[in-house]
């Protein structure tokens, strides 16, 4: 049978965490309920995941000094927001060229559909608390196409912006 044809799953906590829609009640949570990795091998990172209810999704991440997760996030479901807990970091979106210095204390609005990536330039870890609303999915599949970015922009650390050889 041709895998490429199969639908995937959604993964069983998307939606579920820590309670099934129709068992929502109050809950203190005091430490992550969930693990899971986003990104390409080399350049993923660890989400811990607090909440991803029907309406909402509370995680947190650490990049270490010099890192960087990808690919660039797409949310085609939800606005996302990123608090800077600890540290220092770079929000780039490789669509627009644009970034933003992010400080401990920070808060960064992503809306829905914006391309969005940070880097760890600093010698010390990062810590993002990161949530999405509505939702982090689609309600059909996880494997929802993110449109290609026709003519990407790369970060160069000295401050200048450039395009792809195709651009």
């Amino acid at each position: 049978m041709d895998n490429s044809s199969k639908k995937r799953e959604i993964p069983y906590w998307i939606g579920t965490t820590p309670f099934l829609p129709s068992e929502k009640r109050e809950k203190l949570i005091k430490d992550c309920e969930l693990l899971f990795l986003y990104g390409f091998e080399g350049n993923q990172v660890e989400n811990q995941v607090y909440v991803c209810s029907d309406m909402i999704f509370t995680a947190d991440y650490v990049l270490a000094p010099g890192a960087f997760y990808d690919p660039p996030g797409l949310h085609l479901y939800g606005d996302e927001s990123y608090f800077v807990a600890e540290g220092e970091g770079l929000a780039f979106n490789p669509e627009t060229g644009e970034t933003f210095l992010l400080e401990e204390g920070d808060t960064l609005l992503i809306p829905q559909g914006t391309r969005h990536q940070m880097f760890n330039f600093t010698d010390r870890q990062l810590k993002i608390i990161t949530s999405v609303a509505p939702r982090i999915w689609a309600n059909d599949d996880m494997g929802t196409v993110i449109p290609k970015v026709e003519h990407p922009k790369f970060y160069i650390p000295n401050g200048k912006r450039g395009e792809s050889e195709n651009g």
